[in-house]
């Protein structure tokens, strides 16, 4: 796995055994915030949510991807987040460095440091979560009825 990429593994299999993907949509991350190695399970997740009412369970995943492996997660969801967010940042961070590489060798030194510096705050927006839309609770009643289910 890449650098901290079992983060990944660990929030998908936090949402498994928890039937619970708020704790993402609260933060804006959407399967497009993950890498290719997991985006594709990550976006199942969500479509079963939608179509069938609940989170996949696990020998669902199991049996659908090869990749996904269960893991026991004992860390909150806040710990959970607060690290995809860096490891988004780092992704985010390391893509913008290659295109400033790539453009520091073809010369375009002024077009390399503004991509620089749009990469540099798009990671500190991912870090710091003002990239987040917050929860459109007319779109997404899920929780409201995860509310009425408490009481």
């Amino acid at each position: 796995m890449t650098q901290n990429g079992i983060i990944e593994l660990q929030v998908i299999n936090y949402a498994i055994k928890n039937k619970n993907l708020n704790f993402l949509r609260d933060e804006n991350i959407t399967a497009e915030s993950f890498t290719p190695v997991y985006r594709n399970v990550v976006e199942y997740m969500f479509e079963h949510e939608r179509a069938y009412g609940n989170i996949p369970d696990e020998l669902t995943i199991i049996g659908k991807f090869d990749n996904y492996k269960a893991l026991e997660v004992s860390e909150s969801p806040n710990y959970l987040i607060a690290k995809l967010k860096d490891f988004m940042a780092y992704n985010t961070a390391v893509d913008s460095l290659k295109v400033v590489q790539d453009l520091i060798n073809e010369d375009r030194i002024t077009e390399a440091l503004t991509k620089l510096k749009e990469g540099a705050e798009v990671s500190l927006r991912v870090l710091s979560g003002t990239s987040s839309m917050g929860h459109d609770i007319m779109k997404d009643v899920s929780r409201l009825e995860e509310y009425e289910e408490r009481l």
